[in-house]
């Protein structure tokens, strides 16, 4: 299957040199010009800002081509031109004049499986857009910042407004404020990094010179399923973006960066749902100083939390091994369901305080909880114009702030999960001194 990523609306450009491009087009673009031009000639700009993206990653872009796709979105997180007649009829035009390559979709009627249909530019169309460089894109905030999903479906629902949501809103606008004025770079980014991590640096680096690369600032937004009380985490920073490998060379406004972690957030929270403590700790016990069954048993954590029966918790588990963790097959050779059964019942065994929990579907549960937690500790530091990132349950701040981050952390988990946690991990960054 083709390598595509979806049509990006988080995308833009005013620069005025992707402006004439976009003028040029429009005086050729076989279309209906009387009708919305406006709209036709933002959607235009999107779509070459799309064919760049795709020339930077080598992957096809894929968009919807049924009307039903579009009729489905909600109002609250519609783009304005992202409408069926608009998007097709200026992607159709750019195809029209050999700008546009394009991938037929195609759905399964017997299972409803379906493929979108995936567009890149043409040898032509790179021509074009080799003018085209990053610092000429801009980030865009979406029209929605709190968006709450089917689980199930993975479709946006739409939904009522209150003063709780509002002021949730309110405070990811000034958040997003404060994180658009500050700037992130890497510092001391080698030639091995950016063959290692070429994507990232081709998607969110802007510039790089002498070993720094200034970095994109994507907007933020939270993403809820079902409904405000499951999930809520933040979503679309550089942060979760980055590469793990290369975090520790972050700075924020020239500073560097160190980042806290709440170690074992999510079986911790379900010893203190059951007023207990953890005795040892909570892998490594089990592990015996192993780092891969170390690994093994994170696996087996993370889908035990998230899956709603034994049976599917199995599957997901042979799943991860046979595809992103195939290094630890050494440590289990044997994925049927009685092999895997050996370290999930051990896992089980140790923390039979907390059994209940597993495949019970909770994950989404905890998720909201740390989204809270999440939302103290940015709340904290927006009210003092200090950015703070987030990956869920890491935070990664200027390093003068680190004693004071890890007395927020402990405080806000405090508020929500009534108990005190002091499992808190510092990774600082590199600083490079020129």
């Amino acid at each position: 299957m083709l390598d595509a990523f979806p049509f990006s609306h988080k995308h833009n450009s005013s620069h005025h040199s992707v402006a004439a491009l976009a003028d040029t087009l429009w005086c050729d673009l076989p279309i209906d010009k009387s009708r919305k031009s406006v709209l036709k000639q933002k959607c235009l700009t999107a779509v070459l800002v799309n064919l760049w993206l795709s020339m930077q990653t080598t992957e096809y872009i894929a968009y919807a081509r049924h009307k039903a796709y579009y009729a489905a979105i909600p109002t609250r997180y519609r783009v304005a031109y992202n409408t069926y007649n608009i998007m097709c009829g200026v992607i159709d035009g750019l195809h029209a004049m050999g700008l546009v390559d394009s991938v037929k979709g195609f759905k399964n009627p017997i299972d409803g499986y379906g493929v979108l249909t995936k567009i890149k530019p043409t040898d032509e169309a790179i021509k074009f857009l080799k003018p085209v460089i990053a610092e000429m894109i801009h980030d865009q905030q979406p029209p929605e910042l709190l968006i709450v999903k089917d689980r199930a479906t993975k479709t946006k629902l739409d939904y009522a407004d209150n003063q709780t949501l509002t002021a949730m809103r309110r405070q990811l606008l000034e958040y997003n404020r404060l994180r658009q004025s500050a700037a992130f770079t890497l510092s001391g980014v080698t030639e091995a990094d950016e063959a290692n991590h070429k994507r990232f640096f081709k998607l969110f680096g802007v510039t790089g010179a002498e070993s720094v690369w200034t970095l994109r600032n994507p907007f933020m937004f939270r993403s809820f399923n079902d409904d405000f009380e499951h999930g809520g985490r933040y979503y679309n920073g550089i942060e979760s973006q980055m590469p793990k490998a290369i975090r520790k060379k972050l700075h924020i406004n020239g500073a560097p960066a160190v980042e806290l972690d709440y170690g074992s957030m999510h079986i911790r929270m379900l010893y203190h749902l059951e007023n207990k403590r953890i005795k040892g700790n909570v892998y490594d016990d089990l592990a015996g100083g192993d780092p891969m069954l170390r690994q093994l048993y994170k696996l087996i954590a993370l889908v035990s939390i998230n899956s709603g029966s034994l049976g599917e918790a199995l599957a997901a588990i042979r799943s991860e091994l046979v595809s992103d963790k195939r290094e630890l097959l050494v440590t289990t050779p044997d994925i049927t369901d009685p092999g895997l059964r050996l370290h999930y019942d051990r896992w089980l065994k140790a923390h039979s305080a907390i059994a209940k929990y597993f495949n019970s579907d909770i994950g989404v549960k905890l998720q909201y909880y740390d989204a809270v937690i999440a939302s103290g500790i940015i709340k904290h530091f927006t009210d003092k114009s200090v950015p703070v990132l987030v990956v869920h349950d890491s935070f990664m701040i200027e390093d003068k702030y680190e004693a004071e981050l890890k007395s927020i952390m402990i405080r806000e988990y405090m508020k929500v999960m009534k108990h005190k946690t002091n499992n808190i991990t510092s990774y600082k960054s590199v600083f490079i001194y020129n």
